[in-house]
């Protein structure tokens, strides 16, 4: 066809080179400019703190109550100040995201580009969320405001008029509300574009599979983008149905019955035709996967193993305000309930003894008119039982159990019994039916909430009975951090062989905790504790919860004695120098196991630390340098929440100053301070803590498509957005220089500018990090 083109159209040809070379240069000029309107966005964001800040201190100052509540109006003025401003950043972020499609040369930097696009329009969406939310706070504080001022009025005139502006501010809170609603359905929109955008990548990658197994892996991962969709356009659906009940809220706060019904309607209207079709496209979309959601939601003959089969209305019906039934719903929506294959149960598979053989005879059975009936015959049975289950069994009174949930009867350890040691539930219903969804719904709770409270357990059992039938539950913890359930068997009670070998299993197979640990007391006498509930691992040691001396700690259970001494002696030194929120030693041991015993017990942040926390955390850093000791470990898997406090945790890696021995550098090259890279021994300095806790925070703190690929690469620090916003930072902790002699103390004092630089700076860019939304915590 070139060939027999015009010369016009030669020409043109001949040109479009030329331009192809312009056009880089102007994606270039594009994204330069992105690049600038995010820095002024992250500036406005910066003024828009100092006014926050500003304001907070204002309102400390308030007295008087109508003082006190203008004052709380404006700091949330001033938050929503914020908000917008964060917007803005979101926003400069897309535009910079947009950019950097534009300036892509190759398929590969085209399409990383366009997932940080996506991305970027649910971070945007998020944003204006929070704007909402902060429109709420406002209209709440002016609300207070109102309130006020009916309180101050002193005739009737004034109080008529104030409770006139209570009205309206009622009014803007529930206006305020629908528009968080509403901002809530563009996020939920944003995410069904993202999860669009992936189902085109995994299309793509199916033309270009180039053998049947890669194909046949393209096409699964096709099926299952097409699920996120379906489920992220059920979340569409349901953000809807809730702007629906705030836009009721609102008419209820008006006096237009009309425009009430109106809008009830709307709401009905949503529930029905949104929810409904959403769903049945999720559940056609689940049907074309092998993930376990397809065997919860699609209809089926009932299997031999048992697994309850609910109707698909079920899992729309939500109306009955039945919460278990909620819970039940939502766990089958998500995949998370399966039916196991008995055969590869072994606790299930094993033959019944003679004593259990006459255990399953006496299992109670047949009809009883009350509840608490069929309760007190099993509470019989179970105490007659007591030499062949292995476990310690309380009923509902005799112990508290899951928080607000109490079951029926609970299976734990004999000796010593706490709450967190249950690994079985029994729930007992007296009807004679086959057991409803919400029946099962109630026992996935109490499994979801026990597997919660005993972080070391994998796995445990739950079982419902009633007079005549039998369901055997297995709650296990998966890779992901969600809780599944599964269907071990279910049956008749004619048959009670499954639930004598439930009930005479091996603590070990019911997932219990088998230590126990020598502390002598004050006067060298040994005594015994046995801690029930897995913490965490780390280098050096395990960490268990338990209790000594009746209160809460933690055992930490050391690899070899030498390590264990280390941690005691620098929890020691830092309690000799009172250096607050760290581990305080209660006791250790004198032989194998090797364990330390400290106080408090903490627990993980599950949300990023506040600037105020951040700062605490900094202070407990200063102190131990003043104390002499380097943490050399300071990264965010040892801090922890305890009530309003933080706590420091894992001195085992601590030196202390005055030795200045070379040490094994601690954490991966990405985490670790500049001049501890590569080096087989450093010298343990007080700037590489500083210098190690800014970088962990922030790689806490950046998104996960971010985390480095290569933990030991490290040039990801001096690219892009990093070298301008947090390179500063490292640099100021940089600044510190070489303890070389002289006291720890007076070193700290000296250099004192310096820690408060680095901690002014670092709080700054932490502030401007949250606004881009964390989300590795």
């Amino acid at each position: 066809m070139a060939s027999s083109g015009s010369a016009d159209e030669r020409s043109g040809a001949a040109s479009r080179p030329a331009r192809a070379t312009e056009k880089p240069s102007k994606a270039g000029d594009k994204l330069s400019k992105a690049e600038d309107k995010l820095k002024n966005a992250e500036a406005r964001l910066d003024i828009a703190e100092a006014k926050l800040d500003s304001a907070e201190e204002r309102a400390q100052a308030s007295m008087a109550t109508e003082e006190q509540a203008n004052a709380e109006v404006n700091v949330a003025k001033a938050e929503l100040g914020v908000a917008k401003a964060k917007v803005k950043v979101a926003e400069a972020k897309l535009g910079v995201a947009e950019a950097k499609v534009e300036a892509a040369t190759n398929d590969g930097d085209r399409a990383r580009a366009e997932s940080s696009v996506a991305k970027a329009e649910v971070n945007v969406a998020k944003a204006e969320v929070n704007v909402a939310k902060a429109e709420v706070n406002v209209a709440k504080f002016e609300l207070g405001v109102a309130k006020a001022k009916v309180e101050a009025a002193t005739n009737d005139k004034d109080r008529a008029r104030a409770e006139s502006s209570v009205a309206k501010a009622e009014v803007n809170v529930a206006d305020a509300k629908v528009n968080v609603a509403k901002a809530e359905v563009s996020v939920a929109d944003a995410k069904v574009n993202e999860a669009k955008f992936e189902l085109g990548v995994a299309k793509a990658k199916v033309e270009a599979a180039t053998n049947d197994g890669d194909r046949a892996q393209a096409e699964a991962g096709v099926a299952d983008a097409e699920l996120n969709v379906a489920d992220a356009k059920v979340n569409v659906a349901d953000a809807k149905v809730n702007v629906a009940k705030a836009e009721v809220n609102l008419v209820i706060s008006r006096p237009h019955s009309a425009e009430l019904s109106r809008v009830f309607e709307s709401y009905l209207q949503t529930l029905k035709d949104e929810v409904v079709r959403a769903s049945q496209a999720r559940n056609n979309a689940a049907s074309k996967t092998n993930s376990p959601m397809a065997a919860a939601v699609s209809p089926r003959p009932q299997q031999s193993s048992g697994v309850l089969v609910v109707p698909a209305s079920a899992v729309v019906s939500g109306a009955s305000g039945d919460g278990y039934l909620d819970y039940y719903n939502q766990v089958t929506r998500k995949g998370r309930y399966k039916t196991a294959d008995e055969s590869e149960v072994a606790p299930f598979r094993s033959e019944l003894t003679s004593e259990q053989e006459t255990m399953a005879d006496s299992i109670p059975k047949g009809q009883r008119t009350l509840e608490a009936d069929l309760q007190k015959a099993w509470v019989d049975f179970l105490q007659k039982q007591t030499k062949n289950i292995p476990c310690r069994v309380c009923s509902s009174p005799d112990v508290a159990t899951l928080d607000q949930y109490k079951p029926d009867i609970v299976l734990g350890a004999r000796d010593p019994y706490r709450d967190g040691n249950i690994a079985c539930i029994l729930e007992l219903k007296r009807s004679t039916k086959k057991f409803a969804a919400s029946a099962l719904g109630q026992l996935f709770s109490y499994l979801d909430k026990l597997l919660e409270l005993s972080p070391d357990r994998h796995f445990c059992f739950g079982a419902l009975v009633n007079c005549f039938n039998f369901h055997i539950i297995r709650a296990y913890r998966c890779g992901t951090g969600f809780i599944h359930f599964e269907t071990i068997i279910q049956g008749h009670l004619g048959s009670g062989a499954p639930l004598v070998r439930l009930l005479t299993m091996e603590p070990s197979e019911l997932g219990f905790v088998d230590l126990r640990v020598n502390i002598p007391d004050n006067d060298g006498q040994p005594l015994y504790y046995q801690p029930y509930c897995f913490l965490g691992e780390g280098r050096h040691c395990k960490a268990y919860k338990g209790y000594f001396h009746d209160k809460p700690a933690v055992f930490k259970i050391f690899k070899n004695e030498a390590a264990m001494k280390q941690e005691r002696d620098m929890l020691n030194k830092l309690g000799s120098a009172k250096v607050e929120n760290v581990p305080v030693l209660k006791g250790y041991s004198k032989g194998h196991p090797y364990c330390c015993v400290v106080t408090p017990v903490g627990e993980e942040f599950a949300t990023p630390p506040t600037r105020h926390e951040l700062s605490m955390l900094l202070d407990v850093l200063k102190a131990a340098h003043k104390a002499g000791l380097v943490h050399r470990d300071p990264l965010p898997r040892n801090y922890f929440r305890v009530g309003s406090k933080i706590l420091f945790n894992d001195w085992g890696s601590a030196e202390e100053i005055r030795t200045g021995q070379p040490v094994v550098p601690t954490g991966w090259p990405c985490e670790q301070a500049d001049d501890m890279i590569g080096e087989s021994e450093v010298v343990p300095q007080f700037r590489h803590d500083l210098e190690m806790f800014a970088k962990g925070i922030f790689l806490r703190m950046v998104r996960k498509g971010d985390w480095p690929n290569d933990l030991r690469s490290t040039d990801f620090w001096d690219e892009g957005y990093l070298r301008s916003t947090w390179r500063p930072v490292l640099n100021a902790a940089r600044s510190l220089p070489d303890f070389l002699t002289g006291s720890p103390e007076d070193f700290v004092k000296n250099h004192d500018g310096t820690y408060e630089g680095f901690r002014n700076i670092l709080l700054k860019s932490y502030s401007r990090l949250l606004a881009h939304g964390p989300t590795l915590f």
